[in-house]
């Protein structure tokens, strides 16, 4: 994978046994740290009963190795917004699908290391689901944290009528790809994020500002 994505050699990355890795961008009080989260490769299984994946009540998403990684990088909070990228939904619950909700312990997990590390303004990441949606929920110690699901550019679920009642916005069942732009005040941060057609149509759009 890392050498199809062309990650250098001699990056961190390389060394560990899952493929996770961050990024920092930007200069001063105008950046943003990207966290790349690998979900699959130390997963527990998951089981399916009618076509629903069941719950693993004591299973793990990530290695402690992992976890003790993401602590890190969020508890030196160096960027203003914090994007943390796992490829399944961590908000959403009520769809039979992947998600951070098959393994309550990994999702209760996260929402403590967010709060432990108090990371400036964390936005979630995530695909895999063949629909589009923004969802936002409040984290008590947090604040708000939001997951910004794009997906997919080929294949969408053209009927879907699932329920999520933490969506922000619309369900996009169409094909699409995300967008999202940040402008940067003196004393806050504007993040849009727009769900775009094949033919570039905006198909729903969001505002959300973060303080600094």
């Amino acid at each position: 994978m890392f050498d199809f994505l062309d990650v250098p050699k001699d990056h961190p990355a390389q060394k560990r046994e899952a493929a996770y890795q961050s990024y920092l961008y930007g200069e001063g009080d105008q950046k943003v740290k990207i966290i790349l989260l690998d979900a699959r490769y130390d997963r527990d299984a998951l089981e399916r009963e009618n076509r629903r994946y069941q719950k693993n009540w004591e299973g793990k998403i990530m290695s402690d190795e992992q976890w003790n990684w993401l602590e890190k990088e969020l508890a030196a909070n160096e960027a203003n917004i914090h994007i943390i990228a796992s490829g399944i939904q961590f908000i959403a619950t009520e769809h039979p699908y992947e998600k951070w909700e098959n393994f309550p312990k990994e999702r209760q997990r996260m929402l403590d290391v967010i709060v432990k590390t108090q990371a400036n303004n964390v936005l979630m990441l995530s695909g895999d689901r063949h629909i589009s949606e923004l969802a936002s929920y409040h984290v008590p110690g947090y604040g708000m944290i939001y997951d910004f699901t794009s997906s997919g550019m080929t294949h969408s679920y053209s009927s879907s009528t699932e329920y999520n009642s933490y969506r922000m916005g619309k369900l996009i069942t169409d094909k699409s790809f995300g967008l999202m732009q940040l402008l940067w005040a003196e004393d806050e941060v504007k993040l849009t994020i727009e769900m775009r057609s094949e033919t570039d149509e905006v198909q729903d759009r969001a505002e959300i500002v973060f303080q600094k």
